[in-house]
């Protein structure tokens, strides 16, 4: 390189006549520069070509991570399809079962009936023993007072004949009919212990199915964490060496023979030169050079480099678990703590979060009534555990909050085990503001916006948006940072949701905190360009998020309907709208049967656009097509409430759906 060369007097130069040095001698020498320089860029490409090489190679490993990751989500995808097969068989089996002792019943009474016709034949079988008896007594005391003739010896053996033939008779359909119940009986009793055996050593076989399955994706999920952080390691090294890398080749650049050897000896000049270092130039900040488009963080190019110095290490960060803890360990802790509403309620009014004025753990009905008669009514009675709207009652007077007690408490106890209950001043009229996280280990939180989610059924939601139109600039911010206050708090990992309550005069309240994702979670990611499903998984991998809070910039409006089953069926018809910025997330299709089971909701239907008003029209579109026949929905619902005047205006709350009803 240049920089290794010698100084020109070392040269041995020829001088020229009038002072100087030889012009040939100098160009000659210049000449071996640029071929040595045009070795070293050489050198150069071919270590980035292995480089890129490697770079390639590290792509190929993190696609078949992600095909592994795929595959393993098909294995449990037809696990959890073949559980539900075997609980199918259960569920026929049991059927057989009731259908057996239906028959085995049915049977006994049959041979209850059978019995009693024998007993009655052996009955009239003793009359006629008795009738002849009586008829051959009279016929003897006849003989003895007439002096007619007797009858005659055959009359009365045919007589006796007759007799004996229908007891012989009656006898003999009793023991046959006796057999054939005792055989149909034992049959019965044997099938139904078959079945049973079967019912059992299936049920076993699924169970030891489902436990090596449950172990082998614990297993196969530890691999793919290690994985995917080795991945994702390597991916930075590589993109790190390729950096430096044209560091390096831009000092060259900078530092040809053509600019930087002189062609006149300079005597302050050393003698082995070090590496050439640029002159200085006027920084100018890079935004300001190039603005950035404010959607999504554009990826970084192959090889283009920043004109500043190499940036020292970052500081070793701390991480909020060990990267060998399982993913399915990860938020454990975090789910325990937030998952009781009146643990997590005093952590976050000691944490400064503003919360809803309530009452702790209410142990009886007694209690309940001083804590309401401290609070006012009307109240919300609200499951410690609850979640879903189950276990929540509206209480308006004294006289209502027993029996509101017992059924909420019975309600939990069902719904999640536990029943206890706690209490909060009911907020009416108010909001359903939800603040979407995410959080990564190394204690960084942002806030991917907020969702309107104040159209309810029965504390069910029904449509989120995404901005709220009832939120402002400021008071979004105040949720941004009792949000983030809140997730710091626990020590939150991973995405999540926050959510609040807020009255007409915009005063806001924590609700409770959801540590998963949430079925309105699309919306978010539309306003926001953030996959929110790619970064819980790179977080529970380890890795730290891309951006800042400064980063993230709300555009555009996205609202969700949820499509709800009014009953079961068979879905005989389906049609599914499409467009730009139109989705419908949904397992149907055309002939599946939809079970009474499990959760009433078909799908959701998402669509985005540049406007709240944009985006209504869309959605009231996209419902109009879409037709979903064979069983009851809420689409023309869904239709009603998009065209409702109120709903355009965004000034509605969560009791929008009552006074629609009346």
């Amino acid at each position: 390189m240049p920089s290794d060369s010698m100084n020109i007097q070392e040269q041995g130069f020829r001088s020229r006549m009038f002072g100087g040095f030889d012009k040939n001698d100098v160009l000659a020498y210049m000449n071996t520069l640029a071929n040595e320089a045009q070795q070293h860029e050489l050198e150069y490409q071919e270590k980035l070509r292995q480089l890129q090489a490697q770079l390639d190679d590290l792509r190929s490993q993190r696609s078949d991570a992600e095909a592994r990751i795929e595959a393993l989500k098909t294995e449990l995808a037809a696990a959890n399809q073949r559980a539900d097969l075997a609980e199918s068989k259960r569920h026929e089996s049991d059927e057989q079962l009731q259908k057996a002792q239906s028959v085995a019943e049915s049977v006994q009474s049959e041979h209850r009936e059978i019995q009693k016709n024998a007993n009655i034949w052996q009955l009239k079988c003793h009359d006629l023993q008795q009738q002849n008896e009586t008829l051959t007594q009279q016929l003897a005391a006849a003989r003895q007072l007439n002096a007619a003739p007797a009858p005659t010896p055959d009359v009365v053996r045919e007589a006796k004949l007759e007799a004996q033939k229908i007891l012989a008779d009656a006898k003999l359909y009793a023991e046959s009919a006796e057999k054939e119940l005792k055989q149909q009986a034992d049959t019965q009793k044997s099938r139904m212990a078959e079945n049973a055996r079967g019912i059992a050593s299936g049920v076993m076989l699924v169970r030891d199915r489902l436990a090596r399955v449950d172990q082998r994706l614990s297993a196969a999920t530890l691999d793919l964490d290690n994985l995917t952080l080795a991945i994702y390691q390597a991916l930075d090294e590589t993109e790190a060496e390729l950096k430096e890398l044209g560091v390096e080749m831009r000092d060259y650049a900078q530092g040809t023979p053509e600019t930087d050897i002189p062609v006149e000896p300079l005597p302050t000049e050393s003698a082995p030169a070090a590496p050439v270092v640029p002159q200085p130039v006027p920084q100018t900040p890079q935004p300001a050079q190039q603005p950035q488009p404010q959607a999504a963080p554009p990826k970084p190019e192959k090889f283009r480099v920043k004109a500043t110095p190499h940036r020292a290490p970052a500081k070793p960060v701390r991480r909020l678990r060990s990267v060998n803890r399982p993913v399915s360990q990860l938020l454990q802790d975090q789910i325990d703590r937030m998952g009781d509403k009146d643990a997590a309620r005093r952590l976050m009014k000691a944490s400064g979060v503003p919360i809803i004025p309530g009452s702790g753990i209410l142990e009886n009905v007694d209690e309940a009534k001083k804590a309401a008669k401290e609070i006012g009514y009307p109240v919300m009675l609200k499951a410690s555990a609850g979640g879903g709207g189950k276990g929540i009652r509206l209480v308006k007077t004294e006289d209502e909050l027993e029996q509101a007690f017992k059924t909420a408490s019975s309600e939990a106890q069902q719904a999640f085990g536990d029943g206890r209950m706690y209490m909060e001043k009911y907020i009416y009229p108010a909001k359903h503001i939800e603040v979407q996280l995410l959080c990564d280990e190394q204690g960084h939180v942002v806030c991917l916006g907020e969702r309107e989610c104040s159209i309810q059924r029965n504390n069910q939601k029904l449509i989120e948006e995404s901005p709220s139109p009832g939120v402002t600039k400021e008071k979004r911010a105040e949720l941004f940072e009792a949000a983030t206050k809140a997730a710091k708090a626990v020590g939150y990992v991973n995405a999540g949701t926050v959510e609040f309550l807020m009255d007409r005069d915009k005063n806001f309240y924590f609700m409770e905190m959801n540590t998963r994702l949430q079925v309105e979670h699309p919306v978010s990611e539309l306003v926001t360009g953030k996959d929110i499903v790619k970064w819980q998984i790179r977080i529970a991998a380890g890795v730290e998020l891309d951006c800042t809070q400064a980063d993230i910039k709300v555009r555009g409006a996205a609202i969700e309907c949820r499509i709800n089953a009014g009953g079961v069926g068979k879905v005989n018809f389906l049609h599914i709208p499409s467009g730009p910025w139109v989705r419908f997330d949904t397992f149907l299709y055309q002939g599946y049967e939809v079970p009474p089971f499990y959760d009433s909701m078909l799908g959701k239907m998402i669509v985005f656009s540049s406007t709240r008003e944009e985006a209504i029209r869309k959605m009231q579109s996209a419902l109009c097509e879409l037709v979903i026949g064979g069983l009851p929905n809420n689409i023309e619902d869904q239709i009603d409430i998009i065209r409702d005047p109120v709903f355009h205006s965004g000034d509605y709350y969560t009791d929008f759906i009552k006074n629609r009803e009346g």
